[in-house]
């Protein structure tokens, strides 16, 4: 019996050891914030009821024929007109963190959940039809005095070149 609980004590020492370190947060980034790339522009952009009008932000990329982000009601990225593509690529410390374009399956024309610390590639193409991206980092969600989500602040960078 003796025997027995000291064979179960040292298991469990040793499966806590391994659980704890396991758990160390040195994996990427951590929790340390990456720094913004040359050129971020960050602005807030408001969640927009009708999506009859545009409620939201310039993005920038109109200039170059990919089209406008505007972000619905719902707390959902859309291309306002159908000019880009959005892909969603997991939470991220920041837009720096945002460093290469993603698979081709995880771009989508219907929109994507904005998410706070989310990192998202934009994809569309210019007039000449060349194809263009741009990285967006969602900072935070901007609440009225209620507590309701009525848009967000964001940054992003364009063009995004890897």
């Amino acid at each position: 019996m003796r025997k027995i609980n000291l064979f179960l004590v040292q298991t469990l020492m040793i499966l806590s050891l391994v659980f704890v370190a396991g758990c160390s947060k040195n994996d990427g980034d951590g929790d340390k914030t990456v720094p913004d790339p040359e050129g971020t522009i960050v602005t807030n952009i408001r969640n927009d009821v009708s999506m009859n009008r545009y409620n939201g932000i310039y993005f920038g990329l109109r200039e170059v024929g990919i089209g406008t982000l505007a972000m619905t009601d719902a707390n959902v990225f859309q291309s306002y007109g159908g000019g880009f593509d959005i892909a969603y690529i997991g939470t991220v410390n920041g837009l720096g963190s945002i460093q290469s374009i993603p698979k081709e399956n995880l771009f989508t024309g219907s929109g994507c959940a904005v998410i706070e610390n989310g990192g998202y590639v934009l994809r569309g193409t210019d007039s000449d039809n060349q194809v263009k991206y741009a990285r967006l980092y969602v900072t935070r969600f901007l609440e009225d005095s209620g507590g309701g989500i009525v848009g967000a602040e964001i940054k992003y960078q364009y063009p995004f070149v890897p």
